[in-house]
């Protein structure tokens, strides 16, 4: 939620990022943020998991996935490139990939 919280308040007013380096740094920190949370991996290994049935087709090869996290960080990433710019957040991006 406060991730969410961050970002809507860029969205509503993205001239606080645009017009102030030091303030990227929370850019940065938000997007750490957002791929941590779609990259957390549970410690404990469901069954189904390591022993898929036969036939098992993976979504996410397709580009389909049902991960809540993976879905909010995804929007979180558009929400911030729509709102601040290509230009300001592609390089961001590419340094915290």
């Amino acid at each position: 939620m406060g991730v969410n919280f961050i970002i809507t308040i860029i969205e509503r007013v993205p001239s606080i990022i645009k017009k102030h380096d030091k303030d990227r740094a929370l850019i940065k920190d938000v997007v750490s943020l957002l791929f941590f949370g779609m990259v957390n991996i549970d410690k404990e290994i469901d069954d189904d998991w390591k022993k898929p049935e036969e036939g098992f087709k993976d979504d996410a090869e397709n580009g389909e996935t049902d991960s809540d996290e993976v879905h909010f960080g995804m929007q979180g990433v558009d929400r911030l490139i729509s709102s601040i710019g290509e230009k300001i957040m592609l390089p961001i991006l590419g340094n915290s990939v």
